[in-house]
């Protein structure tokens, strides 16, 4: 298993841990450094806990989460596959 970048961007502000239980793992390639890997779903359901409807917490994680570009730094987001 990789070992965290220390430069490895995390979602939320520093002190938050409410999204840690979407981390899913590290994701490690080749050369390149390991980023945090969060699971979409479970991000989704954070986002509801927090007040948001599912069709709100979903709009959020699609433009604000998956459509952010923070740098090479920034968070792998995990679709399921079945």
């Amino acid at each position: 298993m990789g070992r965290i970048n220390p430069d490895a961007l995390f979602i939320g502000n520093p002190g938050e841990t409410q999204y840690d239980a979407a981390i899913v793992g590290i994701g490690h390639r080749c050369g390149q450094p390991d980023l945090v890997v969060y699971d979409y779903d479970k991000l989704v359901a954070v986002f509801v806990k927090e007040g948001m409807t599912e069709d709100e917490a979903t709009e959020w994680m699609d433009y604000n989460v998956v459509g952010a570009w923070h740098g090479p730094q920034t968070p792998i987001i995990l679709y399921s596959y079945e």
